[in-house]
C-alpha cells in the first residue's frame, strides 16, 4: 500500500465519498488518489465525479449530488454568500494548489491589440482567473473587455471559432491552446499576485460534520497525494496518471508544462482564512458579495478547515513514505 494509515472508525459498508472535480491539472491530488490507491490505503471508499464546468460542479454541490468538491477558492466564498442566486454552507477540507492560471490570446488579438469589446474567456464569474484577468487588463490600459464564461476544456475551440479573443484558464489548457497555434500564452497568474490561492477541497458543511471521519480520511488521502506529486521522481508517472484520467486527448509536453515550478499542486500550505480575506477584497471590488454580509462569516468554511487534523493523523505514516 502506498500509505500506512488507518482510519478504524470508517465502517466498511458506509457509502462512498461523491468527490467532484473538473479536469484540469491541480485536481491531481484527488486523481492521484484514486490512481494510487490512497483512499483505499485509509479506508475510504471514495468515487470521482468529473464535470467539464464550474457551474455544473457547483450545483451538484449545491445540491448534495456531491459530498465535496476540487473548487474554486472565489466559488466557495460566493457559495457561502449565495451570490449568483445558489448557497451551501461548506467546511474546507484543504488546500490544492495555488497560482497555474494562464492568459492566453489569439493571433488576432496580439496583432490588432485588443478592440474595444473584445470577448475573452473565463472559467467562471467567481473565479481567481476573472479577478486576476481584470488586473491584467487594467495593468494594458484595457477597460471594456467583455468575460464570456465558459468551461475550461472548450477554451480552444471558441478561440479557433472567434467566438472570444482570448482566455485565463487553469492548466493545461492555455498551453493546449498554444500548442493548437491559435495563439501564445502572454502571462502567468503567478506574476500577478504570486503564490495566490488557487484551487481547495471543500466538503458540504453537513458531511463535514456528519460523516467527519471520512472527511478527514479524504483529506488526509489527498495531502499525501500531493506529497508524492511534489517529488521531482514522480513527474513522469504523474503525467502519465493525468493523460489517462484527464486529458487523453493532449499530448505528454502539454501535461507536463503545468509543472514548471510556479504552479504549486497538491502538498501546499494550508487553505488559510488570510489567502481567503485576499480574495473577499476582490470580490467586494467587482461587487459579486452582497455588502451586508461580514467577512467573518464568509470565512466560516476556513475556521473550520479539517486541514491541520488531517495533517496530524498523517505524520505517524509518514516515515513509512509515500512511494507508488
Amino acid at each position: 500500500m502506498p500509505l500506512d494509515l488507518s482510519l478504524p472508525n470508517l465502517r466498511p459498508d458506509a457509502p462512498a465519498l461523491r468527490l467532484g472535480c473538473v479536469p484540469l491539472v491541480d485536481a491531481a491530488p484527488l486523481l492521484v488518489a484514486e490512481a494510487l490507491g490512497f483512499f483505499q490505503a485509509v479506508g475510504l471508499r471514495a468515487a470521482l465525479a468529473p464535470e467539464t464546468s464550474w457551474a455544473g460542479l457547483r450545483d451538484r454541490l449545491a445540491f448534495g449530488a456531491l459530498d465535496g468538491a476540487h473548487l474554486l477558492t472565489p466559488l466557495a466564498l460566493a457559495l457561502g454568500a449565495g451570490a449568483g442566486g445558489i448557497r451551501a454552507d461548506l467546511a474546507v477540507g484543504c488546500g490544492l494548489s495555488r497560482n497555474g492560471n494562464g492568459i492566453f490570446l489569439s493571433w488576432r488579438a496580439l496583432e490588432t491589440g485588443l478592440r474595444p469589446g473584445a470577448r475573452l474567456g473565463i472559467v467562471h464569474p467567481f473565479s481567481a482567473h476573472h479577478y486576476l484577468l481584470r488586473r491584467w487588463l487594467a495593468a494594458q490600459g484595457v477597460e471594456d473587455a467583455v468575460p464570456l464564461a465558459a468551461p475550461p476544456p472548450a477554451m480552444a475551440d471558441l478561440v479557433a471559432q472567434g467566438v472570444i479573443d482570448g482566455f485565463c484558464a487553469g492548466a493545461p489548457w492555455p498551453a493546449a491552446a498554444e500548442a493548437s497555434r491559435l495563439g501564445r500564452v502572454v502571462a502567468g497568474t503567478a506574476a500577478l499576485w504570486p503564490d495566490h490561492p488557487e484551487k481547495l477541497l471543500a466538503f458540504r458543511g453537513d458531511v463535514a460534520e456528519a460523516r467527519r471521519e471520512a472527511a478527514l480520511a479524504a483529506t488526509a488521502a489527498i495531502l499525501a497525494a500531493g506529497a508524492w506529486l511534489n517529488a521531482p521522481e514522480n513527474r513522469e508517472e504523474a503525467v502519465a496518471i493525468l493523460r489517462r484520467r484527464a486529458f487523453p486527448a493532449l499530448p505528454d509536453a502539454v501535461i507536463a508544462s503545468a509543472f514548471d515550478g510556479t504552479h504549486r499542486m497538491g502538498f501546499v500550505p494550508e487553505a488559510t482564512a488570510e489567502g481567503a480575506s485576499r480574495w473577499i477584497a476582490e470580490m467586494r471590488e467587482a461587487g459579486h458579495l452582497p455588502p451586508d454580509i461580514a467577512d467573518a462569516a464568509l470565512l466560516a468554511p476556513w475556521a473550520r478547515s479539517l486541514q491541520p487534523e488531517a495533517a496530524r493523523r498523517l505524520a505517524p505514516a509518514s516515515h513509512h513514505g509515500v512511494t507508488s
